[in-house]
């Protein structure tokens, strides 16, 4: 009984010999772990991995992944004719399982990158102390945009690589490969955004105008970068919406980053008063709140200053200061409130308003 030109015993020798190369890889992986997990020093690596065992936990997640590798590695070098006292069997599933080693060799890689991305985030990263954001910012855009770059690098990869297993076999191959070819080009004409994308992904990684965790201004819109992705960014707004914003913009457009040099930021309370307003006592007033509010850096001093003066008002403009952009946003707005309250108690005669002047009938 034949299949395909192809007798039933080949596809049951193949199947068993797969299944026995499966339960081989699965052996050798999990020895291994099993290896490692009895030597390692548990704790040394609890301090300084951030898990009770850290390669003990690289082999356990290689497991699956590894396993179908050896075996699809074994099978292929069994129908290729690579063992000398076996002769090639159904050599016609060749391709089919070339493709198979491609995408289990794909998929262990992809393990591999994910976990050595993980732990040099858990060892490099959330280990800085508060006085290194800046470099704990730099460093996770890095490893968000890296790790997908170098994914979608080996996923190309992995599918030109299992494709070139077809040239051999003449009328599949030149099909396939001039189909691919006319796809290539369509599809790279449709895909002009998204590529254009992904190359202002990398160049945001490379340049970055902006970076995981700053506080930026985007249409209006004051948000802190959540994540850098393939092909867009994801932006938490002050209220909790997420905007969805193409990498491509990021570069194009204006983007107003509060935290671009360092997180340490200054904003500014605007005052207005009439002309009887005692001013020096209004920037005691200022100086005096700003300093007793836990939001305060303690660095800078809290200034006032008239920057403008009009035919009906006086224009006062204070600066507060604080160790990020949400705090001194937050302490600009709670001093603002803190002055209006005052200016209504204190100086409420000389707050802003028209004045109509009423001559007597006899003037």
């Amino acid at each position: 009984l034949k299949i395909f030109s192809i007798a039933l015993w080949e596809f049951l020798a193949l199947a068993l010999f797969f299944l026995v190369t499966m339960g081989v890889g699965w052996l050798l992986s999990k020895g291994t772990e099993k290896i490692i997990s009895r030597y390692i020093d548990d704790e040394k690596y609890s301090n300084y991995v951030g898990s009770t065992n850290g390669v003990a936990d690289l082999v356990n997640k290689l497991t699956v992944p590894l396993t179908f590798t050896i075996s699809f590695l074994l099978v292929f070098t069994l129908v290729s004719g690579g063992f000398p006292y076996l002769d090639a069997v159904a050599s016609s599933t060749r391709p089919l399982i070339w493709i198979g080693l491609v995408f289990s060799t794909l998929w262990l890689g992809i393990r591999i990158i994910n976990f050595f991305a993980n732990r040099y985030q858990s060892l490099q990263i959330e280990n800085l102390a508060e006085e290194h954001f800046d470099k704990e910012r730099r460093r996770r855009t890095y490893v968000s945009i890296f790790r997908r770059v170098f994914i979608f690098v080996m996923i190309l990869g992995s599918i030109w690589i299992g494709l070139s297993e077809f040239a051999n076999m003449e009328g599949l191959g030149k099909t396939l490969l001039t189909s691919a070819g006319i796809a290539g080009v369509v599809i790279g004409i449709a895909a002009q955004p998204i590529l254009g994308n992904i190359i202002a992904g990398v160049q945001v990684a490379v340049t970055q105008p902006v970076r995981i965790g700053d506080s930026v201004i985007m249409d209006g819109n004051f948000s802190t970068v959540e994540d850098l992705r393939y092909t867009y960014a994801v932006l938490k707004t002050w209220d909790e919406r997420r905007l969805i914003v193409p990498m491509r913009e990021l570069i194009t457009e204006m983007v107003e980053n509060w935290s671009h040099t360092e997180v340490h930021q200054t904003c500014p309370v605007f005052l207005y008063v009439d002309y009887g307003a005692d001013i020096d006592t209004i920037r005691q007033q200022f100086i005096s709140a700003v300093k007793d509010n836990k939001l305060w850096d303690n660095k800078t001093e809290p200034e006032m200053f008239v920057v403008e003066v009009t035919a009906n008002i006086i224009h006062l403009r204070g600066a507060v200061s604080g160790v990020g952009p949400i705090e001194a946003w937050t302490l600009a707005c709670e001093i603002r409130e803190q002055m209006l309250n005052y200016l209504y108690s204190k100086q409420k005669a000389y707050l802003p308003a028209e004045r109509l002047i009423l001559k007597g009938q006899n003037q």
